[in-house]
């Protein structure tokens, strides 16, 4: 991505990218040329979310920058505010290998990231609390920038769907119970210029080709269809400075519950 590219060479010529609170100023060496300040308007990260939230983690001289002080924040059991002299830096959970989109609608997976939309929710939804993290995005005047976080609990959040997926990737027993015996499989094959297979892989294969799922952390965002009323939850799993690239497709069984009925892997 043109950003990624642009804070690289910014930290070649001597910026300090996201090191410390005032990272982005100039840095004065004797016998060195003082770099200059990062241009945050010159990387245009408005025009992508995935740009605009890269950098937001990433760098705390823009993230002080782009939240709306005082921030609000809801506790489960108070409300407050946040002034600018108190934030801290806020890494929104950097070191995770990827984020999670939660759907039932696949053509709704682009809708909800229409940046003519305005408005964006990232989740951390940590399984073991059973507590959830809200961090509410929105655009003014024409730049994204952190409006409100907030913490619940997850009862009733996804519905059925999100206690089902929880034990899905971190119990690979009742993982298995939960793929279906014919398992749609949709990948590039590597030795014929990543030329698309669709094909099936059996239930006992599944342990030899799915990707790791395990998670103490979900990170994912916010999307207007969420609680698999249609019957069927679509799972993507995507980096945002690498093309990763995973769906996991399931659907409402009878007895059963949910089944894993497709695993696409386009990842290059």
């Amino acid at each position: 991505m043109a950003v990624i590219a642009a804070l690289a060479l910014a930290s070649c010529q001597g910026g300090r990218v996201g090191s410390s609170d005032d990272a982005g100023s100039p840095v004065s060496v004797s016998g060195v040329q003082e770099a200059e300040p990062i241009d945050y308007d010159a990387l245009n990260v408005d025009s992508s979310f995935y740009d605009f939230i890269y950098l937001f983690k990433s760098d705390s001289v823009f993230q002080r920058m782009r939240i709306v002080f005082p921030l609000e924040y809801n506790d489960i059991s108070a409300r407050r505010s946040i002034a600018a002299d108190s934030w801290r830096f806020d890494s929104l959970l950097l070191q995770n290998v990827y984020y999670t989109i939660l759907n039932d609608r696949l053509n709704s997976l682009d809708e909800q990231f229409d940046m003519n939309a305005g408005e964006l929710t990232l989740r951390e939804i940590y399984t073991c609390d059973s507590i959830v993290k809200n961090y509410h995005f929105a655009k003014v005047d024409g730049k994204w920038c952190l409006e409100s976080i907030g913490i619940l609990t997850t009862e009733g959040l996804q519905g059925s769907f999100l206690a089902f997926y929880e034990q899905f990737i971190n119990d690979s027993v009742f993982q298995c119970e939960h793929v279906d015996k014919q398992l749609q499989f949709v990948t590039y094959d590597e030795g014929d210029d990543y030329e698309v297979i669709d094909d099936f892989i059996t239930r006992q294969q599944w342990p030899s080709f799915r990707p790791d799922l395990h998670a103490d952390v979900i990170s994912g965002f916010d999307c207007t269809e969420t609680r698999g009323a249609s019957g069927k939850m679509i799972v993507t799993l995507v980096k945002i400075d690498a093309g990763y690239n995973i769906r996991l497709y399931f659907r409402r069984s009878g007895v059963k519950g949910w089944m894993l009925y497709k695993y696409e892997n386009l990842s290059v």
